[in-house]
Parts: C-alpha cells; structure tokens; sequence
C-alpha cells in the first residue's frame, strides 16, 4: 500500500499515543480538496495554523 514511515510518540496525561504514518500517492486529488468549505494548505503553511500537537510532530518529520 503505503511506505511506512517512522512511528511518532506523543504522551497525554493519561495515555500514550502512537502513530503509524505512511507516505502514500495518489493518482489525481480527491474533488472536495477543490471544494471552496475545504481549505488545502502545503506543510509549510499547515505548520503556522493551530495543530495538534502529534500532527505537527508529523508534518516535520516529513
């Protein structure tokens, strides 16, 4: 399916969290990444916006 890419850990309170990303490719982008209520923004851009924290952990690994 997928490349598998290094699992990323982040601790809450009361709980661990792992993820398990993978880096996919898709043929043609999905229609509601073009529908004016979705905004799409490149992984520069979604590092400034309001993240979760294990997102921004994500997308800084990429």
């Amino acid at each position: 399916m997928g490349v598998d890419l290094t699992p990323i850990e982040h601790g809450f309170t009361h709980f661990a969290l792992t993820l398990y990303p993978q880096r996919v490719n898709i043929a043609r982008w999905p229609p509601r990444v073009e529908t004016p209520q979705y905004v799409w923004l490149s992984r520069d851009d979604a590092l400034q916006a309001a993240l979760p924290a294990p997102i921004r952990k994500l997308l800084r690994s990429l």
